[in-house]
């Protein structure tokens, strides 16, 4: 089984979560220890498009003495509850309460970095405006951080969610503390555990609650491109987001179906790629609340038609890398595997972008990752030339892609998704939402 997540990704388990719990206990009974705050360990390297940020310079929104308390001693975490399941007919349909007060957007960048200037200042101003008129959602402005560490842009995000009721969370650009270099395979991933909201006070996806406090998605550019191509691509992305709200229900008219693709296993040589579910579900050809149309990648001539047209969510399982996806899309028959990646079922991201460039018109509004690895890929360091899926998605006008890891938890954001009509509070209520989005956190659907 494939399951869209770098396995070399650390997690923070439980039983560090426990051991820590009690050594803060015991300090505070020994010596009132005033706050303790758990250091995220990081062994990153950031890749920096800053414009000569100071690394010492103190985070200006956090408190002395490394803590984050509620100004107000109102901070209400995220708690687990349960359904019957339509599945399994036991109370095991999990899901999460939140505090709905907790309702406002911020959009996070560097300070003084690079996108910390009027034009692309102007664009997220309309992005704030749109949400507003759109999903009711307001915003505490744009929040430039100043720090270098994991551990100061934790604090710098914990007091946003604790004193300034923060629900939802858009980085943008890679200068932020978020990446790793991975050289051994040549590859930069998203450091996974920090967007996993593992923050001392606000809740832990690896906590027994498995419930977050925070929805956050990622805006970022490809790492290949110049600095002027860089700030285009961001204001490109956020302007189809205002796009989209500004006309959500004449897009939704257009845009209403799902077109589901999945890895044929009769293909010879390669891992199948499969979900293993007592009770049957199979997410690749079932889905919830909106029509679908399934195809198994060999179906090519059927694949090509169905990109021709306007999907509201395009859903895959199926094997991938940074640079292919066994989409099933490009006509790769006449060459062998080497030459064209793998018995004509894999298809660059190059092709896709051509043929949304072509078409005028993104082939869905989102994408939704059942399984594909190196999904949270964004660059290489062995190479300058484009990268990856999530900027290749995002470059042709999806409005967010979703990588919500494990068959369960998948299973249950597609139902919030559907049921809550927004893609942070559909996050939000996932019990144990493993998730990354790239994209616009606010994104809704019908």
């Amino acid at each position: 089984m494939e399951e869209g997540l770098d396995g070399d990704v650390e997690v923070v388990s439980n039983e560090k979560n426990n051991t820590f719990f009690w050594i803060v206990i015991v300090l505070i009974v020994l010596g009132g220890l005033g706050g303790v705050v758990w250091i995220l360990s990081s062994n990153s390297s950031n890749v920096d498009e800053s414009k000569d940020v100071s690394e010492s310079k103190q985070v200006e929104d956090t408190i002395s003495d490394k803590k984050v308390t509620s100004s107000s001693g109102s901070f209400v975490s995220s708690v687990q509850l349960a359904d019957v399941s339509e599945l399994t007919g036991k109370e095991d349909q999990y899901y999460c309460e939140y505090d709905e007060t907790r309702d406002k957007v911020a959009i996070i960048v560097r300070e003084n970095g690079f996108y910390d200037d009027s034009e692309t200042l102007n664009i997220f101003d309309q992005y704030f405006a749109a949400v507003r008129a759109s999903v009711d959602v307001d915003n505490v402005g744009v929040k430039k951080f100043t720090g270098s560490s994991e551990a100061e842009f934790d604090l710098f995000i914990e007091n946003l969610i604790v004193n300034e009721n923060v629900g939802y969370i858009i980085l943008v650009g890679t200068d932020l503390p978020i990446l790793i270099n991975d050289d051994d395979q040549g590859y930069i991933h998203l450091e996974h555990n920090l967007l996993k909201n593992s923050y001392s006070i606000i809740g832990d996806n690896n906590d027994s609650s498995g419930c977050i406090d925070v929805a956050i998605s990622l805006v970022v550019s490809p790492l290949s491109y110049l600095d002027i191509e860089k700030k285009q691509f961001v204001s490109n992305v956020f302007t189809n987001f205002v796009n989209y709200h500004n006309n959500a229900e004449e897009i939704f008219r257009e845009y209403s179906d799902t077109l589901s693709v999945g890895w044929d296993n009769d293909i010879p040589g390669e891992q199948q790629v499969g979900w293993s579910d007592p009770d049957g579900y199979e997410p690749s050809e079932t889905v919830y609340f909106y029509p679908l149309t399934f195809l198994l990648n060999t179906n090519h001539e059927e694949i090509v038609r169905e990109f021709q047209e306007k999907h509201l969510f395009l859903k895959y399982n199926v094997h991938g890398t940074p640079n292919l996806l066994g989409l099933g899309f490009s006509d790769n028959s006449e060459g062998s595997s080497s030459e064209n990646g793998g018995y004509g079922v894999y298809t660059p991201f190059s092709d896709i972008r051509e043929h949304v460039d072509e078409l005028g018109h993104p082939v869905s509004l989102y994408v939704d990752i059942l399984a594909a690895c190196y999904s949270m890929t964004v660059g290489e360091t062995y190479n300058d030339r484009f990268c990856c899926w999530p900027q290749t998605w995002l470059e042709t006008g999806v409005w967010a892609s979703f990588d919500v890891v494990s068959l369960s938890n998948h299973h249950n954001f597609q139902r919030w998704l559907y049921n809550e009509k927004m893609v942070g509070d559909a996050l939000r209520k996932t019990s144990f939402g493993d998730g990354v989005i790239f994209g616009d956190i606010l994104g809704r659907v019908p």
